[in-house]
């Protein structure tokens, strides 16, 4: 699959999309047979549309739309799998935000993480401690202020 065209620019988003749509396969497999159908779902659409994200990048190069596509794909994965699936599927918040840093500027990346932070804040109100919430709005904003500080 080696493509001689295809410069950094354009083999980056077509790795970071293969990768989201194997892991997002990998847990769509493991939901149905938990029979957990609605995150199974979630999870099948997620790998859809990152198979389809590396292949328009792959096709047409990593154009702006391409790569902004992929950042709202990763904001609504994290969102998505967070109020479905509950608070443990915050996890996919740090990779999710990380990667925005490099699909966007860092200034509409930073706009999009706290959109997502606040997006997932009830959900994490709702189902752990006070503290724990804490902990866990804290971790994001760390790797969010990590991640702003190496993309400026």
């Amino acid at each position: 699959m080696e493509n001689s065209r295809l410069g950094i620019e354009e083999r980056l988003p077509v790795i970071l999309s293969l990768t989201g749509m194997l892991a997002a396969l990998v847990f769509t497999g493991l939901r149905a047979v938990n029979g957990e159908w609605m995150q199974a779902f979630v999870d099948a659409f997620i790998a859809t549309v990152f198979g389809g994200v590396a292949w328009s990048i792959y096709r047409y190069g990593a154009t702006r739309p391409g790569k902004m596509t992929l950042a709202a794909l990763c904001f609504f994965s994290c969102v998505a799998s967070t109020h479905v699936g509950g608070a443990s599927q915050v996890i996919w918040a740090h990779s999710s935000l990380i990667a925005m840093y490099y699909l966007l500027r860092p200034l509409e990346a930073a706009v999009v993480s706290a959109v997502t932070v606040i997006a997932v804040l009830p959900v994490l109100a709702a189902e752990l401690e006070p503290m724990q919430t804490a902990a866990a709005i804290g971790s994001i904003c760390l790797t969010l202020g990590m991640s702003y500080g190496f993309a400026s």
